[in-house]
């Protein structure tokens, strides 16, 4: 399961390549890449949420999977129940939007214009844009005021790390197994 779940960091950074940092002193990231990266670890968090009270409900080992998420980030049990709560917050703020997107784009994929093509995109849709990158933007704040600063503090230090030895930390030999 461990290393499994370390596969979470190595797509982290892969798809960012990121070294973002949070702070008390300084609550905004550097620029939109470290947003990206933010935003990532925040769905991946909410994911292992999910996915570990599946496995409690279905065989009770939902907590392997929290322990090792819990441990490769270096949070410990209260900071890591946090992480859990506000990143499945966030996650269905961004899933409350992407379902709102997804609703406008398929509404207009159904209708055509006269030479029966899709017309151009809603304003709507612009509008949920706007609303998905003003989440992003406040991800840190949002981290920082809800989170202890030794959670936040393990956070940053994760994401760091996954861009310094541009790889997640720990083993990945065998990832995606078990």
């Amino acid at each position: 399961m461990t290393n499994a779940f370390r596969s979470f960091g190595f797509l982290l950074t892969v798809v960012t390549g990121l070294t973002p940092t949070i702070s008390a002193q300084s609550s905004v990231l550097s620029d939109t890449a470290d947003q990206r990266a933010l935003y990532h670890f925040v769905r991946s968090a909410a994911y292992v949420s999910r996915r570990s009270a599946e496995l409690d409900q279905k065989n009770g080992t939902g907590r392997s999977l929290r322990n090792a998420f819990s441990q490769t980030v270096g949070l410990n049990d209260k900071d890591s129940s946090d992480v859990f709560a506000v990143a499945t917050e966030l996650d269905a703020q961004f899933a409350s939007v992407d379902a709102q997107a997804a609703a406008v784009i398929a509404s207009a994929k159904r209708t055509r214009t006269t030479d029966g093509l899709i017309p151009p995109p809603p304003a709507e849709l612009l509008t949920l844009q706007q609303r998905k990158i003003a989440l992003i933007s406040t991800l840190s704040q949002t981290i920082t005021a809800r989170l202890s600063s030794s959670a936040a503090a393990a956070v940053s230090a994760y994401l760091r790390r996954g861009k310094a030895t541009s790889q997640p930390p720990g083993n990945l030999v065998g990832a995606g197994s078990n």
